[in-house]
């Protein structure tokens, strides 16, 4: 291990440990700057307003006046247009009244997006909120069991505690996506709320599992707040969506014969995996010895995952011709006219469009020298006048996933996998004279599975 490359990994994890005790801010009274709110006016960003809270046994937690980051909600946003990294967020509040109420907003610019938020319990072990890598999917535990993670293991990574095979009373949290509207002031999602119970634990309180988080929607209140801290600008409601589903109350035809735009087909690209998700080998402790062994043991685990990540990237250069090859026969791809096809059978309707594109074509490594279609179907619904978009879902199509960090790009957190799994293939096939048609064969496979789950979401 050379000493620049040792310097390097400690002081990334001196940053790692700087950022720390961000996850214990509380909510924080910080009006839109005059530089945000110009912005605003001239339509090139909006005023994202929301509600959110969690009580305990029935007490509401004050996020305005709570440090306990074990009894604070999390929140995690990604452009959904950019397919982005889902990155933590502490939205701030209008006021301090505002605050003590729950209120919180974002400044965003025009677009889809997609929202996380996490129940309280992330932080404290046995967890009642944690990530499974197998669905890729933060969840919240049910019952409480007083055993040490659950069967699961702590990523600092993540911060929190990673199972490869969940318990039972494992319950997935889905997300949410909502649009931001390009003549947009303010935007209200809607109110949010999730209720949790106390526990015990051996070194002083804990949770012993939280509920669903609920949304609700309190119009009258969002305009009251705006237009006393947000004089002059205009509030419209465009509630949170669950993942996967259309605007509730709305009337969306089915797809079948929608006027369908196709975007730009993307490149076929290769998908080796690098690091995964691991327990690290530090020991709980205290003094220097404990210190120094922790330090020298994260700095090695972090060498570890950059020659990881360096050795994935190797392979999957060694295979750009053969990913150049591919995706000269698959830009040939009509895929409204593939789409209309696999549509068919639904109703008319006249009222919306479909928009689609194909934001993921990927050969993923799936067991040695095999590789596996992982292909992800992008469909928007917006209705005809005004543009208000009343589905999205961004659906996969692919092998089994590795276990790692979700946090990055295109990530599986708001990528909803349909049962069907393609079969992986030889290397050699892929890249051979058949590779072509291989593709095209999958790919038709691929396309009919995800148009049958847009049907269903859509029904």
């Amino acid at each position: 291990m050379g000493i620049k490359t040792l310097l390097s990994a400690l002081s990334t994890v001196l940053l790692l440990v700087n950022a720390l005790p961000a996850h214990a801010a509380s909510l924080k009274a910080k009006p839109p700057t005059t530089t945000e709110i110009a912005q605003v006016r001239e339509h090139q960003r909006a005023i994202v307003l929301f509600q959110a809270s969690a009580s305990i046994d029935g007490k509401r937690v004050s996020a305005a006046r709570e440090y306990d980051g074990n009894k604070l909600l999390r929140f995690y946003i990604a452009s959904l247009d950019a397919l982005d990294a889902p990155k933590q967020v502490f939205p701030a509040s209008l006021s301090a009244a505002a605050a003590d109420e729950g209120w919180r907003y974002l400044v965003l610019s025009p677009g889809l997006y997609y929202l996380l938020v996490l129940p309280p319990g992330v932080e404290q072990n046995p967890p009642a909120t944690a990530y499974d890598a197998g669905s890729a999917r933060y969840g919240r535990l049910t019952q409480y069991e007083f055993t040490p993670g659950r069967g699961g293991f702590y990523s600092p990574e993540l911060t929190s505690f990673v199972f490869r095979n969940p318990p039972p009373d494992f319950r997935p949290l889905q997300g949410f996506w909502f649009q931001v509207p390009a003549d947009a002031e303010v935007v209200y999602l809607g109110s949010l709320s999730v209720a949790c119970k106390g526990g015990r634990g051996l070194f002083g309180s804990l949770l012993d599992s939280c509920g669903e988080v609920d949304a609700s929607d309190d119009q009258r209140a969002a305009s009251e707040l705006a237009a006393s801290s947000l004089p002059g600008l205009s509030v419209q409601t465009l509630a949170l969506v669950p993942l996967g589903a259309r605007r509730p109350g709305v009337v969306v035809p089915g797809p079948g014969r929608l006027p369908i735009t196709a975007r730009a087909v993307s490149q076929v690209a290769a998908a080796f995996t690098g690091a995964e998700l691991t327990p690290w080998a530090t020991l709980h402790g205290t003094g220097q010895a404990f210190a120094l062994y922790n330090l020298l043991a994260i700095g090695g685990e972090l060498l570890q995952q950059a020659s990881g990540e360096r050795q994935a990237d190797k392979r999957a250069a060694d295979l750009q011709p053969c990913m150049e090859r591919l995706s000269a026969a698959f830009a040939g791809l009509d895929l409204a006219a593939e789409l209309s096809s696999a549509l068919a059978s639904a109703p008319e309707g006249a009222s919306h469009r479909l928009t689609a594109s194909l934001p993921i074509v990927r050969l993923r490594e799936s067991g040695p020298q095999q590789l596996g279609l992982e292909l992800a179907l992008d469909v928007r619904v917006e209705t005809v006048e005004g543009g208000r978009l009343d589905y999205h879902g961004l659906l996969l199509y692919s092998p089994g996933l590795p276990a790692r960090n979700p946090h990055t790009a295109r990530s599986p957190l708001y990528e909803r996998r349909v049962p069907e799994r393609p079969a992986p293939r030889p290397t050699d096939e892929w890249c051979g004279p058949d590779g072509a048609a291989l593709l095209a064969g999958q790919l038709s496979a691929g396309l009919k599975h995800l148009a049958a789950q847009v049907v269903k979401d859509l029904q």
